[in-house]
């Protein structure tokens, strides 16, 4: 089963070339022209399969807001990165974007063990319907997908992202869901990523959920998102001072 899971820190990673690349100057795109708009963050993300739609929320939705993602490997490599950006020198927020998967309870349980044993101890017993943010230096802010609550992943938060009005939604979900279990490939607790994709291909260029944020067929209107894009704004942004304990 893929785990995937998404945390937040403060330096701004380089991309080198590849050995025997062309050494060319080029002209600098425009998500490069963006980032060096924004200010350098002390705020990182950890993420693993995450990474693309935490990037395209910020950029559509929070373009002021400065924080640099960072993709860890498996939900163990996670967990393994916690302590250490959380004793990073000069880090004022992390913030932990993971998939709660089958059991949103035991998922928590080993993001808050993490955290206590860097040193956290104010960390809640149980995440409120917006996450948690908790005032420490670093601030730390945690986010368990879909919703804090329910067993999911990101493609169950990115349903309430869907346009009400969109016609193709129904239509998608009603073809996957015809599918005969003798001829689906994917497992039953998949059926939601599977409707996801099945509306992405019919976008007008099809592909990624970071993409169709981007062009804006995907939207931040509902509850859900509004509550994540608040939560990283106040981590980030209001690191430095506020009052924002076990709340997100």
């Amino acid at each position: 089963m893929n785990r995937r899971a998404a945390a937040v820190t403060p330096k701004i990673s380089s991309v080198s070339a590849s050995t025997g690349a062309s050494q060319r100057r080029t002209q600098p795109s425009d998500r490069a022209k963006l980032e060096a708009r924004r200010p350098i963050p002390a705020t990182h993300a950890l993420c693993r399969g995450l990474k693309h739609v935490i990037r395209h929320l910020r950029e559509k939705f929070l373009p002021t807001v400065g924080f640099c993602i960072r993709e860890t490997g498996n939900k163990e490599q996670l967990l393994a990165a916690i302590s250490p950006q959380v004793k990073a020198p000069g880090s004022t927020a992390i913030g932990i974007v993971v998939d709660a998967d089958d059991n949103v309870g035991s998922r928590w349980d080993a993001v808050s063990d993490r955290l206590q044993r860097a040193g956290i101890d104010d960390v809640p017993k149980s995440l409120c319907q917006y996450g948690m943010i908790v005032n420490h230096t670093p601030r730390v802010g945690v986010w368990l997908m879909p919703d804090n609550r329910s067993r999911g992943e990101i493609e169950n938060f990115v349903h309430t992202m869907i346009p009400e009005s969109d016609a193709v939604w129904p239509r998608a979900k009603e073809y996957i869901r015809d599918i005969l279990d003798t001829q689906r490939k994917f497992s039953r607790n998949k059926i939601s990523r599977a409707e996801i994709y099945a509306w992405l291909a019919t976008r007008e260029t099809p592909g990624r959920m970071g993409t169709a944020i981007r062009l804006g067929d995907l939207t931040a209107d509902g509850e859900l998102c509004a509550g994540f894009l608040n939560g990283s704004r106040i981590c980030s942004n209001e690191a430095a001072g506020g009052d924002a304990s076990n709340r997100m």
